[in-house]
């Protein structure tokens, strides 16, 4: 930001950040000058972890609705061939799983609200569920595609503190 006569820049000092604001004092010739420095550091790092948030988010919801979408498709395929209703009712759960994913993603970015003012939200959530349940959500969606999962994990895999939104609401402890 520059005015005539007045600079504002950001620098970064002993591992803070600090924002410069510098101004001339007197008219019509400068006798002087004005500096306010502020220290932004907390500002720099909210910024850093809102965008942090909204990339995690962004990819989040994504892939709820790319399953969704598959599963939308594979219905519309069922219909045209008369599937069994078993295979339908399969289907339609799917996609309402999907969705149910899309909301707790949403109540994780709350989450994140609530623990800036304080609350604390975290508890312990089993790894080795957490992965489990991935790979069996993205199964069918592998095995259209010819891909195999498969998972090797250690024989303890660790219980780890973490909010159960950013693991899209699977802390089965």
């Amino acid at each position: 930001m520059k005015r005539v006569g007045y600079h504002s820049y950001d620098f970064v000092y002993g591992g803070r950040s600090y924002q410069c604001h510098l101004a001339p004092m007197g008219q019509p010739r400068t006798q002087g000058w004005v500096a306010v420095i502020n220290d932004i550091s907390e500002l720099k790092e909210l910024d850093r972890i809102k965008t942090e948030v909204v990339r995690m988010v962004s990819h989040d919801l994504k892939n709820p609705i790319q399953s969704a979408s598959f599963y939308i498709d594979t219905l519309r395929d069922d219909l045209e061939d008369r599937a069994e209703i078993a295979v339908l009712t399969e289907n339609v759960d799917k996609v309402e799983k999907q969705l149910k994913k899309m909301t707790r993603i949403i109540t994780g970015v709350l989450d994140i609200e609530r623990m800036r003012r304080g609350v604390k939200l975290s508890e312990e959530c089993d790894l080795e569920a957490i992965i489990q349940t991935a790979v069996h959500d993205w199964q069918d969606v592998a095995r259209e595609k010819g891909i195999v999962l498969r998972v090797i994990l250690p024989r303890s895999c660790p219980v780890s503190p973490a909010i159960p939104a950013s693991l899209n609401g699977r802390c089965p402890i």
